[in-house]
């Protein structure tokens, strides 16, 4: 699969379906934090909703805390501006010993925000493109589908009773979470599997797929508006 299509159409999951780390390294982004805002970002005419953003930036934490084998878990609190007083308040309580200041932590707090805010909302904006994608191409991918899926990566990667639900435990999900993650790489296997039909070529399929896929970065960039201080690559319009 050409990397361009693998850019576009493949999630890098903060829920990384029975994945338990988040790879994806920040990009930067605005230092403003748009704390009050009830959208981060809209995607045509569905606004992505501020307590959502939220909800996965607690994922996307509790995901990088999560221990190795044989460690102790480490609760950490999901960066909370303008104050950060909860995050503050966290990471005091797993080192009561720290000699770093109030402002120190809170300065670190800032900082894994700014870090993290672009994973999230590029996971948000890329989910909400491709489920957008899916409904104007007529592709259907049913709950009972994705839980098919889940249930098969499930047994493979967690076969002792009660694995999973400790994940999703440990992690803040939910199994709306991960079945939402699922339904988005289906929807992506099923869009290259439409673009690559009829042309058996390899090579011709190379080009059907990157066509397809600048076509599609492009479209929805141009659907795509992002409130000040939640601004990242994907998004075509700042509000």
């Amino acid at each position: 699969m050409m990397p361009v299509l693998r850019q576009t159409l493949r999630l890098r999951f903060l829920a990384a379906v029975l994945v338990v780390s988040v790879g994806a390294p920040g990009c930067g982004g605005s230092s403003k934090v748009a704390g009050s805002a009830s959208s981060v970002a809209q995607v045509g005419a569905t606004p992505i909703p501020r307590a959502m953003f939220d909800h996965w930036m607690a994922i996307t934490v509790a995901l990088r805390s999560l221990p190795a084998p044989g460690q102790a878990t480490v609760r950490r609190t999901a960066p909370d501006p303008p104050s950060f007083e909860r995050c503050v308040a966290s990471r005091r309580s797993a080192n009561p010993k720290t000699k770093f200041t109030t402002e120190q932590l809170k300065a670190a707090c800032e900082h894994q925000y700014e870090e993290l805010k672009p994973v999230v909302l590029r996971f948000l904006i890329s989910a909400y493109w491709r489920h957008g994608e899916a409904q104007e191409q007529a592709i259907v991918v049913t709950d009972a589908e994705a839980e098919r899926q889940l249930t098969i990566r499930v047994k493979r990667q967690y076969p002792t009773p009660g694995a999973f639900q400790r994940f999703l435990a440990s992690s803040d999900q939910t199994m709306a979470d991960v079945l939402f993650a699922t339904q988005s790489q289906i929807i992506g296997k099923k869009l290259e599997q439409q673009v690559a039909a009829g042309h058996p070529d390899r090579k011709a399929r190379q080009i059907a797929l990157a066509a397809f896929a600048h076509a599609y970065d492009q479209k929805w960039k141009g659907r795509t508006t992002c409130s000040a201080g939640f601004v990242v690559p994907q998004c075509g319009h700042q509000n």
